[in-house]
């Protein structure tokens, strides 16, 4: 199979660096690259994936637009006014909007499901909380993966967590639980992440996918969902 071209938004960050070095294991081509010192264009590539913070969206957005290539959208903390330039955008091109990229997120993610419908039949109803821990380098909280899995809870329990602690400490890279309180008894459903190679590695998923998607907005759970033929709950 022949790899797409890929063009990298924040290619000199931490995310950017991870993700370079899996395109060049996995012989994706890295064409294009931007940083803060501008843009180095040796061709026009077939996905753009953005791993800067949101403040490089209208960069990102530009290169899809001039181009036609595909976005792989990482970034968090998205505001209202980088959503409607990311709906517009989507009616172009295919946009993956994947604030975690990592397949134990999508796990997480639907194991919380899962259990929250199961507890919405419990008496008395179980209490649920989520936590998150990042370093002191990550300044948006609560993370966006954290209001994931609270939004996942209520959606499926039918009531709220009652808190979202965010943490900001330790070493690289995060830690997101959802914890449930039953009459005597608690349950933890726990991702930690040690190492970027898990998100760069779905990036290239998600790069991948994207180039033969539809226009439109789509999750990172469709990845996952398409990669191991599920229906996406």
């Amino acid at each position: 199979m022949v790899e797409p071209s890929a063009g990298l938004v924040g290619s000199s960050g931490r995310l950017g660096t991870a993700i370079r070095a899996v395109c060049a294991e996995r012989g994706m081509p890295v064409v294009l690259e931007a940083t803060s010192s501008g843009i180095v264009r040796r061709a026009d590539p077939d996905v753009v994936i953005c791993a800067a913070h949101r403040e490089a969206l209208d960069t990102a957005a530009g290169l899809c637009r001039d181009t036609g290539a595909a976005l792989v959208l990482c970034a968090s903390g998205l505001l209202p006014e980088d959503l409607v330039q990311v709906r517009e955008l989507s009616r172009a091109v295919p946009v993956v909007v994947a604030p975690n990229l990592a397949l134990g997120h999508w796990l997480q993610l639907r194991v919380v499901r899962s259990i929250a419908e199961l507890a919405a039949k419990a008496a008395p109803p179980p209490q649920a909380t989520v936590d998150e821990r990042h370093p002191v380098t990550k300044a948006h909280r609560p993370s966006t993966t954290a209001e994931v899995l609270a939004e996942a809870w209520q959606e499926h329990a039918g009531f709220a967590a009652t808190e979202v602690v965010s943490l900001r400490t330790g070493l690289p890279v995060s830690e997101h639980a959802l914890r449930v309180t039953f009459a005597g008894e608690s349950l933890a459903v726990h991702h930690d992440v040690r190492d970027l190679r898990a998100a760069a590695n779905g990036a290239l998923l998600a790069a991948r996918w994207a180039t033969t998607a539809p226009s439109g907005l789509h999750p990172m759970s469709a990845v996952y969902d398409h990669m191991f033929g599920v229906d996406e709950r």
